[in-house]
């Protein structure tokens, strides 16, 4: 299990920090609870707009979860709509869901986010087809002239900046 490759690895690692999850709520929340996970890594499933980042945020706190969490996929499986091409995030409701998604955990403390787009990260691993082989570097604006998700790094620091409803 997650939580038994947590022990081992924090038996081995000289106290490194450990963290697991997945998809499934019910063993999220077993996991962790578990004095072995010291971070709670989870995966929304590219479920509908509703049952994002700060949805299993609260869930997770409301079944008495207080480690920090990370959601490692945000949006997931979700961004395989925003194909062809890989890094054009002009199409609606793609950059103002990441953006959306970004600043609700602004200033939330120990919910952390990963930037992740199946087109650019996956898109030759997932055969999605694309006019573009499967990038891993930052890249441009998100247009269909300047593929990439540089644009969304360039928000967060003004995103950080801003009060959350959620604080």
């Amino acid at each position: 299990t997650i939580i038994k490759l947590c022990q081992i690895f924090k038996n081995e690692s000289g106290g490194l920090l450990c963290g697991g999850g997945g998809y499934v709520d019910g063993n999220n929340i077993v996991i962790g609870k578990s004095d072995s996970v010291d971070a709670l890594l989870f995966d929304t499933q590219g479920r509908e707009d509703e049952w994002h980042t700060m949805h299993f945020y609260s869930l997770y706190r409301q079944k008495g979860i207080r480690k920090p969490m990370v959601n490692v996929e945000v949006l997931a499986g979700w961004t395989e709509r925003f194909t062809p091409p890989g890094g054009n995030f002009d199409a609606a409701p793609g950059r103002g869901r990441y953006l959306t998604e970004a600043e609700s955990v602004a200033n939330v403390t120990g919910m952390c986010l990963f930037f992740h787009a199946n087109p650019w990260f996956q898109g030759v691993h997932k055969g999605l087809k694309t006019d573009q082989p499967t990038r891993f570097d930052i890249g441009g604006a998100g247009t269909a002239q300047d593929p990439g998700w540089l644009w969304y790094l360039q928000n967060l620091t003004e995103i950080r900046r801003r009060p959350s409803s959620f604080s």
